[in-house]
C-alpha cells in the first residue's frame, strides 16, 4: 500500500480485488476535529449517486477516527450493515428521525424485517403520521426531511422490493389489537372492498369497475382503479367512546381481465372473501368470530364455505328464493330428502304488506355517534336456489336456516 498526501491530512489508499475487470479502491480520510466526516450522520454507511460510499471507521494514520471511502465495485466480505440482518441482532433507529416511544409501540413488528427495511419502515411510518393529504412515499420523504436523501430509493423498494411477509404483519396486528382492546368476548369484523383510482405504466392491476359512491340504483358508474378487499375489526376504544373498524389485512382482487392476460387464474371477489375468512379463523381459533358484509357477499358459495366456522351477516337481497327449512325425513318414506320446506314470501312483499308485524329499536352507535330508531321484521328462513347446491352445516345434515331481519 502506499502513503499519499491531501489538503485536509493524509489518505491511505488501498487496492483489493474486485468482482470487476478493475481494482476497487479505499480511502481511509482521518477525521480533522472542524467539520469533517466525523460530523457526518453514522446511518451513511452506503453507496451513493456518485459512485462513492463512506463509512466511519476508527485507525486511521496519525490516530483517531476518520472516514471509510469505497468505490463502486468494491465489495466487504463482512461490514456493520451485511451483519446486522442476523436476527439476533438490532440495529437502532436514528434519534433524530424516528421518536423512541413510536419504535417501542412497534417493536413487535420488528421479527418481520430485517435491520436495513425495519429502520427505513420506521421513518415511513413516522412521516405516515405527520404527512399532510396523500401519505406518498415521496411525501413521507419531504415531511421527514428526507426530500434530498441520496438513497431515497431506498424507502421506496421497502414496499416494491423488499422481502417481508405481508400476512405475518397482519397476524401480528391483528392478535395486537385483539389483546390491547378486546380481550374477551365475540369478534366482529368489517369486510368490504374499495376501489383505489390509480393510473399510471407501472398500475399493471388496473381495471374497470363500479364507482360505489358515485353509483345508485338507477344510476350506473364506471370508475378505474384498483380493487382491494380490506378486513376491520371493531373494538371499543376507550378515550373516543365510541367504536372504530381497525383495518388489519387488505387483499388485492384484480380484475378478470388482468388474469386473463398474465395467465392467472381468477379468484372472484367471494372467493378472495372465503380465503380471507377462513384465515382470520385460523388466526383467531379459539373466539367466536362475527363477520359483517353488504350485499356483495351474499352469495350461497360463500355462505356455505364459512358457516361452519364463523358467523356471517350479511344484507340478503330483496327477492331472495326463501323457504320453510326442510320438514325431517319420516320412518320408512320413499324417494330423496326433502332440501326445503314451503315457500316464503320474498323479502320485497314483506316489506309491502301491511300485516308485517314490526318492533321498533334503538341503534345508539348510528352515524355521528347519534342514536336512531328502526323498525324491523325478523324471522328464520332458508335461502335456496336452482342449481346451485344448498348451504350444508357443519354436520352435513342438511341445508341451515337463515335468519333475516
Amino acid at each position: 500500500m502506499a502513503w499519499a498526501k491531501w489538503r485536509s491530512g493524509h489518505v491511505k489508499r488501498l487496492v483489493g480485488a474486485s468482482r470487476g475487470n478493475a481494482a476497487p479502491e479505499i480511502l481511509m480520510l482521518p477525521s480533522t476535529g472542524h467539520g469533517g466526516p466525523e460530523a457526518l450522520d453514522t446511518l451513511n454507511d452506503r453507496i451513493g449517486h456518485d459512485g462513492v460510499g463512506y463509512r466511519p471507521v476508527d485507525g486511521c494514520p496519525g490516530g483517531g477516527g476518520g472516514l471509510l471511502l469505497l468505490r463502486r465495485g468494491c465489495h466487504f466480505d463482512s461490514t456493520p450493515t451485511m451483519a446486522s440482518h442476523h436476527p439476533g441482532t438490532t440495529t437502532a433507529p436514528n434519534p433524530y428521525l424516528v421518536p423512541p416511544i413510536l419504535a417501542t409501540w412497534l417493536s413487535v413488528f420488528r421479527p418481520c424485517f430485517t435491520a436495513p427495511v425495519w429502520n427505513r419502515t420506521l421513518v415511513l411510518v413516522a412521516g405516515a403520521v405527520l404527512a399532510p393529504g396523500k401519505r406518498t412515499v415521496t411525501q413521507v420523504l419531504r415531511v421527514m426531511g428526507l426530500a434530498d436523501e441520496p438513497s431515497f430509493r431506498r424507502y421506496h423498494e421497502v414496499l416494491s422490493r423488499a422481502r417481508w411477509d405481508g400476512r405475518v404483519v397482519a397476524r401480528r396486528l391483528l392478535l395486537t389489537i385483539i389483546e390491547r382492546l378486546l380481550p374477551d368476548g365475540e369478534v366482529v369484523i368489517g369486510i368490504d372492498n374499495t376501489i383505489e383510482r390509480r393510473w399510471g405504466a407501472r398500475i399493471k392491476a388496473r381495471g374497470i369497475y363500479r364507482d360505489p359512491v358515485r353509483s345508485s340504483k338507477g344510476h350506473f358508474v364506471k370508475t378505474s382503479g384498483l380493487r382491494w378487499l380490506s378486513l376491520m375489526v371493531a373494538v371499543p376504544i376507550p378515550w373516543a367512546k365510541r367504536t372504530w373498524a381497525l383495518p388489519f389485512l387488505t387483499i388485492l382482487a384484480p380484475s378478470a381481465r388482468w388474469s386473463e392476460a398474465n395467465g392467472k387464474r381468477h379468484k372472484t371477489l367471494t372467493s378472495w372473501a372465503r380465503q380471507t375468512i377462513l384465515q382470520t379463523k385460523r388466526w383467531l381459533p379459539h373466539r367466536r368470530l362475527v363477520f359483517v358484509a353488504d350485499s356483495g357477499f351474499a352469495a350461497l358459495d360463500l355462505l356455505a364455505a364459512v358457516r361452519g366456522h364463523v358467523c356471517m351477516i350479511t344484507r340478503l337481497r330483496l327477492d331472495a328464493n326463501l323457504f320453510r327449512p326442510a320438514p325431517k325425513r319420516r320412518a320408512g318414506q320413499r324417494g330423496r330428502t326433502p332440501l326445503k320446506g314451503r315457500a316464503l314470501p320474498k323479502l320485497s312483499t314483506v316489506l309491502k304488506n301491511k300485516k308485517t308485524s314490526w318492533t321498533s329499536v334503538v341503534v345508539s352507535q348510528w352515524y355521528n355517534a347519534q342514536q336512531r330508531r328502526l323498525l324491523v321484521a325478523t324471522g328464520t328462513a332458508l335461502w335456496y336456489h336452482a342449481g346451485i347446491a344448498a348451504c350444508a352445516d357443519a354436520l352435513g345434515s342438511g341445508p341451515r336456516p337463515i335468519r333475516r331481519a
